[in-house]
């Protein structure tokens, strides 16, 4: 078994670093991407949001698309939209300052949002299916998402310092087991 993580491809929003979330937005362009999918893949799971949905279309079709709901978005709530600064000065509580940058505290429940509770155990749902498969597979999600799969399965303690280290560059494709 191998699981490879694939976070769609640039929005609008990722370009303009706002809070996306849920929200169910387009990829801003796709003429000049190319995404190498490996020969091994079988099979694809994918958020059921746009941004996702328009990445796998650029794959190469081998492998089998299985939309999942799990694997969306952490709700953001009344965040999404905003940009960090923005966000940051109008829920100062939610966010905290780290090595000079604005970061969304992930234990925090966002206003109108998904509790990290709920968001944790939805991705552990995820996981607990991918363990049982033995097919080599390609997630295709979000960073927030991707981010708590990768602390599951690599078994690590999730701390702010660790969560705002850890990022998924739009496009890139990593094998993670």
């Amino acid at each position: 078994m191998s699981i490879y993580f694939l976070r769609h491809m640039p929005t609008d929003y990722t370009i303009r670093k706002v809070i996306s979330g849920n929200r169910d937005i387009e990829l801003s362009d796709t003429k000049e991407l190319n995404i190498v999918m490996p020969d091994s893949v079988g099979i694809v799971y994918t958020s059921p949001l746009r941004r996702c949905r328009q990445t796998v279309d650029l794959l190469d079709k081998k492998a089998k698309i299985l939309p999942d709901n799990r694997l969306s978005e952490r709700d953001m709530g009344s965040l999404e939209g905003l940009s960090k600064e923005e966000a940051a000065f109008k829920y100062p509580e939610d966010f905290l300052r780290y090595e000079k940058k604005i970061c969304f505290n992930v234990f925090h429940t966002p206003p109108g949002g998904e509790s990290f509770n709920d968001f944790y155990h939805r991705m552990l749902s995820v996981y607990y299916d991918m363990i049982k498969s033995n097919e080599t597979v390609m997630i295709c999600s979000h960073n927030q998402a991707l981010k708590l799969l990768y602390f599951l399965f690599h078994d690590l303690n999730i701390t702010t310092e660790l969560w705002n280290e850890r990022q998924f560059k739009c496009g890139e494709v990593i094998k993670i087991i």
